[in-house]
């Protein structure tokens, strides 16, 4: 019994010794509202041609992931059907940090079209992509997004028209404090 409290005193010490040198407040992130806020949890102001998956998707390696956007529409399509291939969301200047993996669904492996997106805070360009092809492996993205209000998010697929078509795809898109 002297053993165990003895093991749990230290364990307690080494705690509050790491939150002290980490110069933290000792109240825990979710105390705080700091843990990443998944995008796709939060509607958008402005819907357009960009598909909002809330389950799940696998990529060509077989990862999974339980959230993200996908675009279908080729880049031309927007004038031909009079549509937009963005979204917007109103995120109120309340974050830092985009985070992101861009991957190809396990139902586009083999297609020989490409995706591509673009991603803007405020109208700014933050971040861009093309040439994302069947044999893209998953990629990390992490953009800077400090006092953005409207977070856009352009997105295209392409030869969707048939059955060997591509659609871009950004997964577990996360917002950070």
């Amino acid at each position: 019994m002297k053993k165990r409290i003895a093991r749990i005193l230290t364990l307690a010490s080494a705690f509050i010794l790491a939150l002290v040198l980490s110069g933290s407040d000792g109240v825990f992130p979710s105390a705080r509202g700091e843990f990443p806020v998944d995008l796709t949890s939060l509607e958008p102001y402005y819907e357009g041609a960009v598909t909002i998956e809330r389950n799940g998707l696998t990529d060509t390696l077989g990862n999974r992931y339980s959230s993200g956007l996908r675009g279908y529409m080729a880049p031309g399509d927007p004038a031909k059907y009079n549509i937009d291939c963005f979204s917007i969301w109103d995120i109120g200047g309340e974050y830092r940090t985009l985070t992101a993996t861009g991957i190809i669904r396990r139902k586009d492996k083999g297609s020989r079209f490409e995706g591509s997106y673009r991603i803007y805070g405020d109208g700014r360009l933050l971040y861009s992509r093309d040439g994302i092809g069947s044999m893209t492996k998953p990629y990390e993205i992490v953009i800077d997004i400090t006092g953005v209000t409207d977070l856009k998010i352009e997105m295209y697929g392409n030869g969707n028209a048939g059955t060997s078509g591509i659609n871009s795809v950004l997964a577990n898109i996360m917002l950070h404090r």
